[in-house]
């Protein structure tokens, strides 16, 4: 009984984090046919996310999206603010830098 427990606990700790994937594929899918306006309603409703949930979340990933979607929208202002918080967000060294090139590259263009 306890061993069937603990599998299905696990199963239902395993789900969100599959859902996650799935939806930052739904995003990408959506950024690369062009459907800015329903991304960036999808990133924006991810990233203010609390709590447990939050945790579950790669919010670098959804930076870097939703700055890919302004500057392809021309918005280079927003653009750039989002590459801050992707840098700021960056679990590691090659993120950051990453999202900090972004960054240098829009404020220099």
């Amino acid at each position: 009984m306890r061993c069937t427990l603990f599998v299905i606990a696990a199963m239902l700790l395993a789900m969100p984090a599959w859902a996650q994937t799935s939806s930052l594929e739904d995003l990408h899918r959506l950024v690369d046919s062009g459907e800015f306006g329903p991304a960036l309603q999808k990133i924006t409703v991810a990233l203010q996310l609390k709590g447990p949930a939050a945790k579950l979340v790669d919010r670098y990933q959804l930076y870097m999206l939703k700055g890919e979607c302004h500057l392809r929208l021309k918005a280079t202002r927003l653009a750039g603010e989002s590459y801050t918080a992707a840098a700021k967000a960056a679990a590691n060294d090659h993120d950051r830098l990453l999202a900090a090139a972004h960054e240098v590259l829009i404020r220099s263009s």
